[in-house]
Order: C-alpha cells, then sequence, then structure tokens
C-alpha cells in the first residue's frame, strides 16, 4: 500500500492498485472512494476557472479592440463592458462562497 501511495502522490496513478490483505482491503478501497471524490471537485474546481476565463475574455476583447479606435460612445462601451465583467466575478464569487461553507469533503 506504501508503494502505491507513492505512485499517487508522484502522478504515476490516481487509485491504489494492487492485492491488499484483508484487514486493510476496506481501508484501500475508502482510499480510492477518496481520491475518486477528490477527483471530481478538482474537476469541477477546473471548470468553473474556465468558465470564468471564458466569461471575462469577450468583454476584454471588445474592451481592446474599441480602445484602438475611440469613438464618442467610448465611455459607454466602457461602463457596459465594465458592468458585464462585474457580473461575471460577482458570479463566481457567489458560488465560491457557497462552496466554502460546505464540507470539503461532503460527496
Amino acid at each position: 500500500m506504501r508503494h502505491s501511495l507513492v505512485d499517487i502522490r508522484e502522478g504515476c496513478t490516481e487509485r491504489l492498485t494492487g492485492s491488499f490483505p484483508k484487514e486493510v482491503s476496506p481501508l484501500a478501497e475508502e482510499l480510492n472512494e477518496l481520491l475518486d471524490h477528490t477527483t471530481e471537485v478538482l474537476g469541477r474546481a477546473r471548470s468553473h476557472v474556465g468558465n470564468l476565463a471564458h466569461g471575462l475574455k469577450t468583454p476584454l476583447a471588445v474592451l481592446g479592440n474599441k480602445s484602438a479606435s475611440p469613438t464618442e460612445k467610448m465611455p459607454d462601451i466602457v461602463d457596459q463592458q465594465r458592468q458585464l465583467l462585474r457580473r461575471h466575478v460577482d458570479h463566481h464569487l457567489t458560488r465560491v462562497r457557497a462552496m466554502g461553507q460546505a464540507p470539503l469533503l461532503r460527496g
């Protein structure tokens, strides 16, 4: 089991593998379930960060494009995009706060 844990820590595998004595087999199963849950939580976190980045990309691109050739509508465009950015940030911060109140290891 120790070697299998080292393999997990070094990124060689994601689960405990091998045959374990019946006395520790339930522990190995629980550890694998914990590892599966952690992998799922990490996947959701990565997806969440990707969604945030995608949501911020468009308003930033609009601001970049409009700043290259400013017009008299520029203040309105900047304010509109600022509000959009704020909504994205607020939405994701609200989700993070809600997740922060939940127990980390809850299934």
